[in-house]
């Protein structure tokens, strides 16, 4: 950045400047401001009825305990006193989580090439989960979500796996389990210990790529983003 724009930025300021990026998206993505890139009407297979699949499932992320917060604090201190130059007093610290790992759920819909895809992801329970599934399928145009549901539960019998094999169809989960590991591959690296909502920001920077929304997002007026 230092030589293409003259720059200059430490790790720690860039570490906050991507981290605060990803909470407006994710408040971006909560209140719909960014477009999706596609909706259900565009996925028909070979001019018959749009066909689209919805996946769910749980990933561990790996997070700070809050013993582990306080230590790094008392490491922090220790420096700023080695230093012996007057510092800004350290913004209150934040309660870190009660176990090392917490789940995310990833909400995925696609279509049969998988080519249209979007993604989205709560670190809230079950119950939040539904509600990014169905504020999602929304902004798809998936309407009437309830009556779908209900179609299916009331019709159980009709699901005829070995007949949707042999018309190809998937009914597989490998397409959501490959994007739960992409969602959260970044923040696995060696080490890595995140806060629960700059976690939450930095899978919503992905959701945008891998939804076909990353220059949809960045052309949304600053107004309309922030």
């Amino acid at each position: 950045m230092e030589r293409a724009a003259q720059v200059k930025l430490c790790g720690e300021q860039l570490r906050q400047i991507v981290e605060r990026e990803g909470r407006v998206v994710l408040a971006a993505q909560e209140a719909s401001a960014v477009p999706t890139a596609w909706k259900a009407a565009d996925c028909r297979v070979d001019g018959e009825a749009t066909r689209i699949y919805a996946g769910c499932d749980g990933v561990m992320v790996p997070l700070v305990t809050d013993a582990e917060k306080e230590k790094r604090r008392a490491k922090v201190r220790e420096k700023r006193r080695k230093c012996g130059r007057r510092r800004r007093p350290l913004p209150p610290r934040r309660k870190g989580a009660d176990q090392s790992y917490k789940e995310f759920k990833v909400v995925f819909f696609y279509d049969e090439a998988a080519r249209r895809q979007h993604v989205a992801v709560t670190a809230g329970n079950h119950r939040a989960a539904g509600r990014l599934m169905r504020r999602e399928a929304g902004r798809l145009r998936l309407h009437a979500a309830d009556r779908l549901l209900n179609y299916v539960s009331d019709r159980r019998e009709m699901i005829r796996y070995p007949e949707f094999r042999a018309r190809q169809w998937q009914i597989g989960s490998g397409p959501t389990e490959s994007q739960c590991r992409l969602t959260v591959e970044r923040l696995k690296h060696p080490g890595q210990r995140w806060d629960r909502r700059n976690a939450e920001a930095i899978t919503a920077l992905g959701s945008l790529e891998r939804s076909g929304q990353w220059q949809t997002y960045w052309q949304t007026p600053t107004s309309a983003r922030t």
